[in-house]
């Protein structure tokens, strides 16, 4: 073999050792590269038995917060074309104190669910029972007035309830209709008063209105805006009436994690965020807002 061939040997031998060493060391560094992102996302969520991820959050630095809601006209839209006047109230609150706020909108019982899992840090607008702090811990109130405000609509031309106030026992000779997640519910199942389940408050109201229920519960600006909205013609034959009881703590507010061990500097930052558009004028600028676009009187 010539002095070329045996250059061109050696040199091809070079070659295929180095491409042998280049592919070994790419393999290498794609399986740290897998490694790594697993590692990461297994330290960032964890799932539970029904799949879902559960927060796990290490640093509180990044200042932001997940909170689920759902429709509660007029207080509330499960959108963001409309004015919300709580979610306003929570997003002016929090950015006073520099947090930043994730709404994420689903049905009032997958809100509270998805909190009670971890996978969102809280839901709003909620009411504090004795079922709920058993495993969740709430804000300072949002609005206290709104349960006190707590009325049973029904038409005129089916019963005449004007001026009365039921009680457990006279609630049971009505069909009572009842939306799913609300504090109420506790209520009339811990005093054996059947009632007709609906998703929302909607489907209630329209079933009154068509006389398929007796009685719908529901905030007084809850009902007068469904009913001017929806009913126009027919409002004029709905009439009010109060509950024969009153809860022990009527007031909206935000429902955050109990087992989160970090519920209580988003829960602290809100109240002192929530202080500040107080002292500032924010919240009463929100309110008057509210009534005016909406057309309410209190």
């Amino acid at each position: 073999m010539t002095s070329k061939g045996i250059f061109k040997s050696y040199f091809a031998r070079v070659v295929f050792i180095m491409l042998i060493v280049f592919i070994a060391t790419s393999l290498t560094a794609c399986s740290d590269v897998v490694s790594i992102g697993q590692d990461e996302t297994a330290s960032a969520t964890q799932k539970n038995d029904d799949g879902l991820k559960k927060l796990e959050v290490d640093n509180l630095d990044r200042n932001e917060i997940v909170l689920g809601t759902w429709s509660y006209p007029p207080y509330q839209f499960a959108d963001s074309e409309n004015f919300s006047f709580i979610e306003r109230v929570i997003v002016e609150s929090y950015e006073a104190v520099d947090v930043k706020v994730t709404i994420e909108y689903y049905p009032w019982n997958r809100c509270e669910h998805l909190v009670d899992e971890g996978v969102i840090w809280g839901a709003f607008p909620y009411v504090s029972s004795e079922k709920r702090i058993e495993k969740f811990v709430f804000s300072d109130p949002i609005l206290e007035f709104a349960f006190p405000g707590n009325r049973l609509f029904y038409m005129k031309d089916t019963i005449n309830l004007d001026g009365i106030i039921l009680d457990e026992e006279s609630l049971k000779d009505y069909s009572i209709g009842a939306a799913e997640g609300f504090w109420y519910n506790e209520y009339f199942h811990e005093h054996g008063i059947e009632v007709e389940r609906s998703p929302d408050q909607a489907g209630l109201f329209d079933k009154l209105i068509h006389r398929r229920l007796d009685l719908v519960p529901a905030e007084k600006f809850v009902g007068q805006y469904y009913l001017k909205s929806n009913y126009p013609e027919e409002s004029s034959l709905i009439g009010m009436t109060e509950f024969g009881f009153i809860h022990n703590d009527p007031s909206l507010r935000i429902m955050l994690d109990k087992e989160n061990d970090d519920y209580k500097w988003f829960m602290d930052k809100f109240n002192e965020g929530f202080e500040i558009i107080l002292e500032q004028g924010i919240y009463d600028e929100l309110y008057q807002d509210f009534l005016t676009i909406y057309n309410l009187e209190e």
